[in-house]
């Protein structure tokens, strides 16, 4: 049951139609998926406002090239300003792009759109920030982008991150968020919670994901128990990385009878791991969690990491069916 006006697959279909016109580079379908005002905030495209400007940049990214798009680890919430019109979507975004002669690059990005709901069907985005994490492969392909940092650490000189997680997290920067969806997608988002956490190096919001009774085997730092020695390990498991990001998505969901816990599998997928992307991922490993609802929130109780290689949704599924 939805628990808002807004039902959770109409915006999850507006952000695909979006990056497939990206990928497609239609700027005039990009332009109408923008507001006129639209802000829009990037480390290799930089500060643009206007939709006109927004849709060139974003039609000049493929250039010749061909460019597949795909997004993980959503989270969607309605924006609690009294007019129940307005959405934040965050979410992982995934692209490869080739040239003719099989030149490819990867890469991966961070991404915080806010969608101005008209209607059940008309959407706008009037804010949209996007962070590259990572380039892997033939870089020049992507030409037209600033350089990132990439994997090296800090310097004088080095510009303002784009995102800036205790801050624009919609989990930091909005109180009392409306759920959009049902408890399963709650439970789901809970992931995406703990991911862009970890990620993010956000070790505040890190520690809203786990319960206080929490346990499980945290690879590669091992068996853990409790809510210290998780936080503490991972703490300083994530210092010396510059970045990290871990795309993944919910394959499976049980509400146990008690509605206040629940079990659930997540896939995680791997980008470097495509040729091209299409409609089966490739999973390089999966999560078979124990979630509880604690202080109104659902978090993670038992955790576990499981390396097994799968090339499809369908075949991750019917795996996750011998621990659900």
């Amino acid at each position: 049951m939805e628990t808002t006006r807004y039902h959770r697959s109409d915006i999850e279909i507006f952000l695909k139609d979006f990056i497939n016109h990206w990928a497609n580079s239609d700027e005039n379908k990009i332009a109408d998926d923008l507001a006129p005002f639209v802000n829009f905030r990037s480390n290799v495209h930089g500060v643009i406002k206007g939709k006109v400007n927004v849709a060139k940049n974003l039609f000049e990214d493929r250039s010749n090239h061909s460019l597949s798009l795909a997004s993980s680890n959503h989270f969607i919430a309605g924006i609690p300003d009294g007019k129940e019109n307005k959405v934040v979507f965050s979410f992982y975004l995934y692209g490869i792009i080739s040239d003719e002669n099989d030149s490819i690059a990867t890469f991966g990005a961070t991404s915080i759109i806010e969608i101005l709901m008209k209607d059940s069907e008309t959407m706008e985005i009037t804010d949209f920030k996007f962070s590259v994490n990572w380039i892997e492969g033939d870089a020049h392909l992507l030409q037209k982008w600033s350089p990132i940092r990439g994997q090296r650490f800090w310097q004088p000189g080095d510009t303002t991150p784009v995102i800036v997680s205790e801050l624009d997290a919609p989990w930091n920067k909005y109180k009392n968020l409306i759920p959009i969806g049902t408890e399963k997608d709650w439970i789901m988002e809970a992931y995406s919670r703990y991911s862009w956490a970890i990620d993010q190096n956000d070790i505040g919001l890190l520690i809203s994901t786990f319960s206080r009774a929490a346990e499980g085997n945290l690879t590669p730092m091992g068996d853990l128990k409790g809510l210290s020695n998780i936080i503490g390990q991972i703490k300083d498991f994530r210092q010396p990385w510059t970045q990290m990001q871990h795309f993944a998505e919910p394959i499976k969901v049980a509400i146990n009878d008690d509605e206040i816990s629940a079990h659930m599998i997540v896939g995680r997928i791997v980008p470097q791991y495509f040729e091209k992307l299409e409609e089966e991922k490739n999973y390089a490993a999966f999560y078979p969690l124990t979630m509880v609802k604690e202080d109104g929130q659902w978090k993670m109780e038992k955790f576990n990491y499981i390396p097994h290689n799968f090339r499809s949704f369908a075949g991750l599924k019917d795996y996750a069916d011998r621990f659900i």
